[in-house]
């Protein structure tokens, strides 16, 4: 419904609001609807309309949760829990269209959220703030990212949801994660996507999601695919890792919890409040800090040592109850007033959690958030100071049981790259072919053994004769025909592919070959859009094709004639002149890599830092080094990466 209004304002209404409002207030509504409408009505007026819009549409929730617990089942959701936006800020804030998140929490056993899109920020697809990202056919992908990947300012999704298991004494806060971040996300996105959440207060995750079919509209709702591509070979991997994560955020408890007072009733009012600048000073600081309404401050007085005010002014009443039990009340220009813990990292911007363990032990929690390279330097923390390295997403434990963090220096030599001696593809080469479109083929010598995948709402001429003829094999999870040419001759060729139905699909071409595009303007005209991508063909394509090499050659895939390749290739390599032990450096890889030494696996990573402790042995040593990238370059048809880019 809200996707109709057009960015017009949402004003709620049912059957029975007149009378619930009269019974809750005692005043009637109607004389200040047209005034609500116009947004010129009193401030207490909107705020008392909003509120009950929100408590009517809470009701629904709230009797699920009733009925679940008289039948011993745990209840859940998530809202669109936006933060507490103006409507002329966001037109879908969710304290407009569902009410305050912190009293519908409340009725439910694990509160929960929900992070979209392919940034830390997973709820810019609410206002101004969405990037669409896209492509062009056989072009780079630096559109396909947010060049505010990190920025967090105005996301107090999380944070809002985590406090409210704070404040109702609930032991998970739950995410939906990783929807739409396209077929290009990686292990390490989703891990600095995971990482944000985590520190913000979540310890329960729902990965979002499998795909039965990978054309049309269910293709396209919500990469990623966990059960294909990279994602699939580091699935234990990400979920074990995540796992261990959040049962350790989960701890103790919180020490020394400040409040920040929630302004959502000052926004239905029609009153400003700074609390997302005053939320991102805090999340860089070593302080822990939950967001609490006026009615948890009124149920529990002495809960919070501070509370600070984001440009709001809490009501008479409340102040003179808080102050009365100890709790010292600041504005957010009064941040140096709290009383900050001895903690420090003299290396970069990091996030902090602490935690106090049922022993009495101190706990540190440290991620790098903010920041795309790794960051090296010294943390201070109870009494004692570790020398550490952070790569981006990395959440790094210090002191008690579980303490976990990686040593800044490397205690034995690293090995250089070597000079690889061959290159093991694990398939065909492929290139995507949209549909409907017309390429140039060119090829230098007649190759053997080629064949054409078309889906079966597609059509595909070769030279101006359509290709009938093939077997339906499966591909994707639909089905497709398989026609093979046994010859195809040295020269220029015309591809041209049509559509019987109404969805975008694509025909393959794979083999044996290498591969290289040129074209003209590169985003000159829009093929098809879905969700938060959109693929843009160039002008006058044509595609070059060369036989395939195993000779490994310097950078990523698309140097070495892959570009659309989306799977896996083994680099082997010999060693000798070394011995002992030695560290082995990867690089970035837009994937997952595992290593063998001798024969002996090594095990996989699959986010940085991509390194191996190897142990050399005298003479030849024999390393193979298996990488594989993401669906991007298959399903998104761009040069998304792949393979060992910093190869000599």
């Amino acid at each position: 419904m809200l996707d109709k209004l057009d960015g017009k304002p949402y004003f709620p209404w049912s059957r029975n609001f007149a009378a619930e409002f009269e019974k809750e207030y005692a005043y009637r509504i109607e004389p200040y609807l047209a005034d609500i409408v116009r947004e010129c009505a009193g401030s207490t007026v909107k705020r008392d309309y909003w509120s009950l819009a929100g408590k009517l549409y809470s009701r629904w929730f709230c009797n699920n949760y009733h009925w679940c617990r008289e039948h011993g089942v745990l209840y859940s959701f998530h809202s669109s829990d936006t933060g507490p936006f103006a409507l002329k800020d966001c037109p879908r804030s969710s304290i407009f269209a569902e009410g305050a998140f912190l009293q519908q929490a409340a009725c439910c056993d694990y509160p929960g959220t929900d992070h979209e899109l392919l940034a830390l920020d997973g709820g810019t697809h609410f206002d101004s703030r969405f990037y669409v990202a896209s492509a062009s056919w056989g072009g780079g992908g630096a559109n396909a990212r947010t060049p505010d990947f990190n920025v967090t300012r105005r996301d107090l999704r999380a944070k809002y949801t985590s406090s409210a298991a704070y404040l109702y004494k609930r032991e998970k806060a739950l995410c939906e994660a990783f929807a739409a971040t396209n077929w290009g996300a990686t292990h390490q996105d989703l891990r600095r996507i995971a990482a944000w959440q985590i520190m913000q207060g979540i310890n329960f995750f729902v990965p979002h999601a499998v795909h039965h079919k990978f054309h049309g509209s269910t293709r396209y709702f919500a990469p990623p695919e966990f059960m294909s591509g990279s994602l699939r070979r580091g699935l234990r991997e990400f979920n074990d890792a995540l796992t261990h994560l959040c049962f350790v955020a989960s701890q103790g408890e919180l020490i020394d919890s400040v409040a920040v007072l929630d302004p959502t009733e000052n926004v239905w009012r029609g009153e400003e409040h700074s609390l997302f600048d005053l939320c991102d000073k805090l999340n860089r600081m070593p302080v822990n800090y939950i967001i609490a309404d006026t009615n948890a401050l009124f149920k529990e007085p002495g809960r919070f040592k501070y509370l600070i005010l984001p440009g709001i002014e809490p009501n008479a009443a409340l102040r003179r109850l808080l102050k009365k039990n100890g709790c010292t009340i600041l504005n957010a220009n009064e941040l140096e007033k709290l009383p900050l813990p001895d903690i420090a990292f003299d290396g970069g911007e990091i996030h902090y959690m602490r935690r106090r363990l049922t022993d009495g032990t101190e706990m540190l929690l440290t991620a790098n958030i903010w920041s795309d390279r790794p960051l090296t330097g010294t943390l201070r923390f109870a009494g004692k100071c570790f020398r550490t390295e952070l790569a981006p997403g990395e959440i790094a434990v210090f002191n008690g049981p579980w303490e976990n963090f990686r040593p800044a220096d490397c205690p034995f030599p690293r090995l250089k790259l070597p000079e690889f001696k061959g290159l093991k593809w694990g398939s065909s080469n492929i290139i995507p072919l949209p549909v409907p479109e017309r390429f140039k083929l060119h090829n230098a010598q007649k190759l053997r053994r080629v064949y054409f995948l078309i889906h079966r709402e597609a059509t595909l001429f070769l030279d101006g004769k359509e290709l009938k003829d093939g077997k339906i094999v499966e591909f994707l999870g639909e089905e497709y025909r398989k026609t093979v040419l046994n010859n195809l001759n040295d020269g220029t060729h015309l591809l041209e592919t049509t559509h019987r139905g109404n969805d975008r699909t694509m025909a393959y071409f794979c083999g044996n070959f290498a591969v290289e595009t040129k074209s003209g303007q590169e985003f000159f005209r829009k093929h098809m859009a879905y969700y938060n991508f959109e693929l843009y063909l160039p002008e006058n394509p044509e595609i070059f094709l060369t036989p395939r090499s195993r000779a490994p050659q310097p950078g990523g895939w698309g140097r070495q004639g892959a570009p659309f390749y989306s799977g896996t290739a083994t680099y082997t390599a010999e060693i000798s002149g070394i011995r002992g032990k030695t560290r082995l450096s990867l690089g970035k890889i837009n994937g997952v890599c595992s290593v063998k030494l001798n024969g002996k696996p090594l095990g996989k990573r699959i986010w940085e830092p991509f390194e191996y402790d190897l142990v050399l042995c005298r003479g030849v040593n024999t390393l193979e080094i298996t990488v594989a990238n993401t669906w991007a370059n298959l399903l998104d048809c761009y040069q998304a990466g792949g393979g060992l880019p910093n190869h000599p």
